[in-house]
């Protein structure tokens, strides 16, 4: 395994390379012992790195990704404790670095296995996984990145070539995972692609389905953020098209449904639903009073006849939902356990009753709720920056 290393000129020692990796990672499928396997692995993805301090060549590291990402289509004795020691040892390699060498960062690395997983990887939940851990590995060491290096959801796309043949399926299994980031860049990725209204809506319908569905862990929170905010920037898109708001509104009306769900103070599962018999909730307050306050607004702007509210002046026919979200709302002042909310809640109270505020302003306050609680994430770049709708 060490002479992986001691090539360092370009030629044909990077061929010896390669074909010296294909042997390693044969021999890895072969292995039923697995704490042969762990050392192998961990050696392997320690070459890599030393690899990738002296290339320069993105031809050449990205050929190195593919070949040991071929793991993850490949069976073994020790199999499925083949694929779950390699993601185990990828993560542990990419993520948790944060040295720079020679003009690079393990940003860099991230984005050649992100490159190599959509073009090689066939298992669509191993692909999805690989993904989750590239973009979070990016985003993780972008700091130390090299300075001219673009950091961004767009720079992330550009290196993302799924097929379409894989569509329904890549959606499918990210939900089935709560693999959030590979969600939003395929979304990203869906909506550069998309040419027209109907095929907008779809990802907008898609991306609501898919958090509709899903009961984040406590990590997963910010992550769920962007999922709203990406519905909330389709819808708002679609609308500057001329689409119908009865259209709209039946795109939106599951969200806040879902959302007061996330804002209990009990889970929902089980017997006993939000009862206090159930269990306490994992999620923490200040997500779970995020979510009380999006999911009020937003009903606030749907009326009873099927129409948006989408330009200012007095509501009419305000549903008995949004009446009973806002005055939860209001009871949270009172409540010991938000005293330090108040402000915040205080706040979004005036937006909800603001007649002047529409569903324009969604982003302007998800925007406002982000930066308050879950300023120091660089992967919520897309809503703190994010620009309103007039």
């Amino acid at each position: 395994m060490g002479n992986l290393c001691r090539f360092k000129h370009h030629g044909g020692s990077y061929n010896k390379q390669i074909t010296f990796f294909k042997h390693v990672v044969n021999i890895l499928c072969k292995i039923s012992n697995v704490e042969m396997l762990e050392a192998i692995l961990q050696r392997l993805m320690y070459n890599m790195e030393q690899v990738f301090y002296m290339t320069r060549s993105t031809e050449h590291m990205t050929n190195l990704c593919s070949e040991f990402l071929v793991i993850f289509n490949r069976n073994s004795p020790a199999e499925p404790r083949l694929h779950s020691i390699a993601l185990t040892k990828l993560t542990g390699a990419i993520r948790e670095k944060s040295s720079v060498k020679e003009g690079f960062s393990f940003t860099q690395l991230s984005l050649y296995f992100l490159t190599s997983a959509t073009t090689v990887i066939h298992n669509i939940r191993h692909l999805v996984l690989v993904v989750e851990v590239a973009i979070e590995s990016y985003f993780a060491n972008c700091q130390n990145s090299y300075p001219a290096l673009s950091v961004s959801w767009a720079t992330l796309n550009d290196s993302f070539n799924l097929s379409p043949m894989v569509h329904e399926s890549f959606i499918k299994q990210s939900a089935n995972e709560r693999c959030i980031l590979s969600l939003y860049l395929y979304s990203h990725h869906l909506l550069q692609e998309a040419t027209g209204i109907d095929e907008k809506y779809s990802v907008g319908n898609m991306l609501v389905e898919s958090v509709t569905g899903i009961t984040p862990e406590p990590k997963e929170e910010q992550k769920t953020l962007l999922l709203w905010f990406k519905i909330f920037d389709i819808l708002l898109q679609l609308h500057s098209t001329g689409i119908r708001s009865s259209a709209l509104t039946s795109l939106l009306k599951p969200l806040p449904v879902a959302m007061l769900k996330l804002a209990e103070g009990r889970e929902n599962s089980g017997i006993f639903g939000t009862s206090w018999f159930s269990k306490k909730s994992k999620l923490s307050l200040e997500f779970r009073l995020l979510a009380r306050i999006l999911a009020t607004y937003i009903l606030h702007q749907l009326n009873k006849d099927g129409s948006l509210r989408l330009a200012p002046g007095c509501r009419h026919n305000v549903s008995n939902d949004s009446s009973k979200s806002l005055e939860n709302l209001r009871s949270l002042v009172n409540n010991k356990y938000y005293s330090s909310h108040i402000p915040v809640i205080q706040k979004t109270i005036a937006m909800v009753l603001d007649t002047n505020k529409t569903m324009k302003n969604i982003i302007e306050l998800i925007r406002f709720l982000t930066v308050t609680y879950y300023d120091c994430e660089v992967y919520l770049s897309d809503i703190k920056f994010a620009k309103g709708y007039d």
